[in-house]
């Protein structure tokens, strides 16, 4: 290393020293490379520990509906008597196939209109000429 009148030695970021340039071109004893590569693949497994620990519930929340079964049941609705022939009248639905923590997101509306003693269709059945009543 050169040295400056002083006697210290001159640092320059850009300039090559003889004995550095010697030292960069013999390749890395076997310790070194065997150290260096137990920690590559040690980052690259636990990186790769990680994606998937990550990884598994986002793939189960993207395939799990297609093996859900929706149920198909029946909804009670209430006894006909409850329905006054002509009226329209709105029933709350909560959906079966939500889940427990859905909360309101499970419920729905259904427009319901007795048009005889022994009927009670829903409004999308009925004649053009009959309509929903006003909101309140």
């Amino acid at each position: 290393m050169p040295l400056l009148p002083d006697g210290l030695a001159k640092f320059a970021v850009n300039e090559i020293v003889p004995n550095e340039s010697k030292r960069d071109a013999e390749p890395p004893s076997p310790e070194e490379m065997s150290r260096r590569r137990f920690f590559e693949k040690l980052s690259l497994a636990l990186g790769g520990f990680c994606a998937a620990l990550l990884g598994v519930p986002l793939v189960g929340f993207v395939i799990a509906p297609l093996f859900r079964k929706a149920p198909n049941e029946w909804l009670s609705l209430g006894k006909i008597a409850d329905f006054e022939i002509g009226r329209t009248v709105n029933v709350t639905i909560t959906d079966p196939s939500s889940l427990p923590w859905a909360g309101i997101s499970a419920k729905s509306a259904a427009w319901l209109r007795r048009v005889d003693e022994d009927e009670v269709r829903p409004v999308r059945d009925l004649d053009d000429e009959d309509e929903l009543p006003p909101e309140a």
